[in-house]
């Protein structure tokens, strides 16, 4: 076996978990920043502002929440003729992946070429 390798996967890991630690710490300091720059945005009237050549800009995101709950408002939009075509029946790519682990590999046959099964294999690190 070639330790030389293992021990650069060892070094990548330490230094991908390092170089993670410092990209939160610049993450954390953009947010900060990004709320300072919508409050002087909003203040100020100003829907952008071009400086050194960028143009920073307020970007208005619109996301739904569902206080009743997802089920009732598939309901409401199916039953709207309009809004129709937007309510799909989905599947939780999470849960089935736990379904799967749950039946190793026991699965029932009318689910072959409708559900495929890859197993992916990567290599962990923790301190021993």
């Amino acid at each position: 076996m070639d330790t030389a390798v293992i021990r650069e996967f060892q070094r990548l890991k330490a230094l991908e978990k390092e170089l993670q630690a410092d990209l939160k710490e610049v993450q954390d300091a953009r947010a900060a920043a990004e709320e300072k720059v919508i409050e002087q945005l909003i203040e100020s009237g100003v829907q952008s502002i071009n400086l050194d050549g960028q143009t920073t800009y307020l970007r208005r995101d619109v996301y739904p929440a569902y206080p009743a709950g997802k089920e009732a408002a598939i309901a409401l939009l199916a039953a709207d003729p309009a809004h129709q075509d937007i309510v799909q029946q989905t599947i939780n790519h999470q849960t089935v992946c736990a379904l799967l682990r749950e039946l190793d590999g026991n699965y029932p046959a009318e689910w072959q070429g409708i559900i495929e099964v890859a197993d992916v294999y990567r290599v962990g690190l923790r301190k021993s």
